[in-house]
């Protein structure tokens, strides 16, 4: 009868799992144990003893990964995943749960038809992914796990690193898989995203977790799948790599090396970016990043691409890095005004340039413009006169009636304060209220003859978009009388036999008076 608790560390080194086999030292056996022990100290991986959830598919690589975390002691639950992709799909579970229950180790068990999950612009290995790792999420949510392991190899990693570079991917992803990395924020809500994922076996070969297979008497499935050249991945390791190894047969490890290079590129790269940042990007809001623009022109050429992919990469919530076409396009754009208001990038992110900034967003995204008058809210609140009401970002309306003199009467007609509203008291018809820009809004504007509509007044006066929704417009009744700070109203307005006054007066904050 096999036992269901692990033994300890050191005795699972050396001795098999099966203690009815009759283990016996193996040299071969503690050397990969200790070489997975030794990556997983290196980079702080795990502690002695903490539960894991192993993602197993019953392949060469994901039966070593259990059988070492086993050996090393820690607490293993073993999840696997079923894509619904083949019809012998539910042998591949039935294999894994009898391993775990070998092991004595929780089974859980996860299913989806991922075929149906690829949506547009998606491919199935990256929906699989997806699936997969979301299903990896809710058993370490479930376990109160805090580490996710996989089994990739030094093989995967030199696939990921070519898959990158035929991408035309930077720094950041032909350094390829890192060894320990939170999860991917797109599947991960934010309170889960202190969850690790871990890569033990990153610098084995597959060669030799089929060797460890075999030495354990362990017969791994085999996924007729990985056999499948409808994915990237398996042409690039059934037909490329192959035919790159006729020109270096030492291939995969030069693209290793290309792996610890370029980590060593980012890394200086990120500390870099940790120096320049503070001075170059501010928050606009949640998930917003300003750029300075003039700052951001005083940069190196390979500062500014590696700026820019990070803050695309922190407003679009996304570890994947944007293509070299998209990041100079976007470096164009923030360094020339002649360029245009705005710029749309992959992810549905966009590039909005407001004055001397230029703001980096996600479609939808509330911004912070502390630069431009916005209602603190949606909706529409009523002005009291007299009284003061205060907007967002510390801009605020004042409202006041005033009795006029022949002199004042004549300075407010013919002011061209736009920060200032003066309307005639009878004139002001209806309970007056502050809102945001409705669609097919029209003004008729002071001194002119017909209507315009407020969006191409917007237009006119390069009002850039993101901050049009939230606009304060100011209504009597039904009528627009005042697109705040703008255009008043033509209807209103002061006439010369004009005895009263009700006027309104932008104040910006502190801030924007003094910058």
């Amino acid at each position: 009868m096999r036992s269901a608790e692990p033994p300890s560390a050191c005795v699972c080194v050396l001795m098999s799992i099966d203690p009815e086999a009759g283990g016996c030292y193996n040299p071969a056996l503690m050397e990969l144990i200790e070489r997975v022990a030794s990556f997983v100290r290196r980079w702080g991986m795990l502690t002695p003893g903490e539960r894991v959830v192993a993602g197993v598919s019953g392949g060469a690589d994901s039966l070593c990964l259990l059988d070492c975390l086993h050996r090393l002691g820690y607490e293993v639950h073993v999840a696997h995943f079923d894509h619904r992709m083949r019809l012998e799909s539910g042998e591949d579970a039935d294999f894994v749960k009898a391993m775990a229950g070998r092991y004595g180790a929780p089974f859980h068990l996860g299913s989806e038809d991922v075929l149906s999950q690829a949506g547009p612009g998606q491919s199935l290995e990256d929906a699989a992914r997806q699936a997969r790792y979301r299903f990896l999420l809710r058993v370490a949510n479930d376990t109160s796990s805090r580490v996710i392991a996989i089994g990739h190899t030094a093989d995967d990693q030199a696939e990921t690193v070519l898959m990158h570079f035929l991408m035309g991917a930077g720094p950041k992803g032909l350094r390829g898989m890192l060894p320990a990395t939170t999860l991917d924020p797109r599947i991960a809500p934010p309170e889960s995203r202190a969850i690790r994922v871990v890569r033990p076996l990153l610098e084995l070969r597959r060669e030799e977790t089929a060797e460890h297979c075999l030495r354990n008497q362990l017969a791994p499935r085999v996924d007729p799948s990985n056999s499948d050249r409808r994915f990237l991945r398996n042409r690039l390791r059934l037909e490329l790599l192959p035919l790159l190894e006729r020109y270096n047969p030492r291939v995969r490890e030069s693209l290793l090396r290309t792996s610890q290079l370029m980590a060593a590129e980012a890394e200086l790269a990120d500390l870099i970016l940790q120096e320049v940042a503070p001075r170059v990007v501010r928050a606009a809001g949640e998930g917003v990043w300003a750029i300075k623009s003039q700052e951001f022109l005083y940069l190196p050429t390979a500062v500014q691409r590696a700026l820019l992919q990070d803050i695309l990469r922190r407003a679009g919530g996304a570890e994947r890095e944007t293509s070299f076409e998209a990041i100079e396009r976007g470096r164009q754009f923030v360094g020339r005004k002649d360029s245009g208001q705005q710029l749309a990038m992959p992810e549905r992110l966009w590039l909005i340039r407001l004055g001397e900034e230029v703001v980096a967003a996600k479609e939808g995204s509330e911004l912070s413009l502390p630069e431009f008058p916005q209602l603190p809210s949606g909706g529409s609140f009523g002005v009291i006169v007299p009284g003061e009401t205060p907007l967002a970002c510390g801009w605020k309306i004042k409202a006041w009636r005033e009795e006029l003199t022949n002199a004042r009467r004549q300075q407010l007609i013919h002011g061209t304060d736009t920060q200032v509203a003066a309307f005639d008291e009878k004139e002001v018809q209806g309970p007056l209220a502050l809102r945001g820009v409705s669609p097919g809004d029209r003004l008729h504007p002071l001194n002119m003859q017909g209507t315009v509509k407020v969006a191409h007044l917007f237009s006119h006066r390069r009002v850039p978009r993101p901050a049009r929704g939230r606009w304060p417009i100011l209504t009597s009744g039904e009528e627009v009388i005042w697109v705040v700070g703008l255009r008043m109203a033509d209807e209103p307005r002061l006439k010369e036999g004009s005895k009263e006054a009700v006027l309104f007066h932008l104040l910006p904050p502190p801030s924007v008076m003094n910058g």
